[in-house]
């Protein structure tokens, strides 16, 4: 079933608008975003996700049943957005959705860099790579390995929530073990990367050769 804008209109909840529950089962977060409903409206969603939603608006739910729906929104959404090649987020965040390069007709699916889908993308997942190479894995906080048996991360030192357009930028990254990354988390933004040496002159190099 198409969701239109008239359906959303006609089923509001007792408050005016649209509950969590409402929009859990869309696949929106909560608080939902200015504008959130341009990002569902035209979707076939399943006729009993249309139906709950009906329900939900005149009692909604909480708990565990409210995480099922939230989940199922999401999947709905994903499954859609792969079906139709649409290059747009499948579940639109709070902070709302934000893009890191121009979408085009081939992106089978499209995870901004807030989503924890975005960890699991190739673009992603080479950044990451690229920053082990280039740094080891050893944590630049505490020094510890996977010797130590601890799992290495890859961290933004601004966080991708807060700043997303950074996500792939190879100087917003820094090797961390798993414990030091948890702490740091996204209210830090400490450089734990050593000071690189300043670049020398290409010609101030070439004389030091020729001495």
């Amino acid at each position: 079933m198409i969701l239109t804008e008239e359906f959303l209109e006609s089923n509001r909840s007792d408050r005016g608008g649209w509950n969590n529950s409402q929009c859990a089962l869309l696949g929106v977060g909560w608080p939902p975003i200015r504008g959130w409903k341009k990002y569902v409206i035209g979707y076939d969603f399943p006729e009993e996700t249309l139906r709950l939603f009906v329900e939900y608006g005149k009692s909604s739910p909480r708990g565990d049943l409210r995480k099922k729906m939230r989940q199922r929104g999401r999947n709905d959404l994903y499954k859609m957005d792969k079906k139709k090649g649409k290059a747009r987020p499948w579940y639109i965040q709070k902070c709302g959705p934000v893009t890191i390069r121009k979408p085009n007709e081939e992106d089978k699916a499209y995870f901004p860099p807030e989503t924890d889908a975005f960890l699991l993308t190739y673009e992603w997942r080479r950044a990451r790579m690229a920053a082990l190479k280039k740094y080891g894995a050893k944590c630049m906080c505490c020094g510890a390995t996977p010797a130590d048996g601890v799992r290495m991360h890859v961290d933004h030192i601004k966080p991708r929530k807060i700043y997303p357009q950074l996500a792939l930028e190879p100087d917003n990254l820094q090797v961390l073990c798993e414990v030091c990354n948890h702490g740091k988390g996204n209210w830090d933004m400490t450089d734990w990367r050593p000071e690189q040496p300043e670049e020398i002159e290409d010609y101030v190099l070439a004389h030091l050769k020729s001495i």
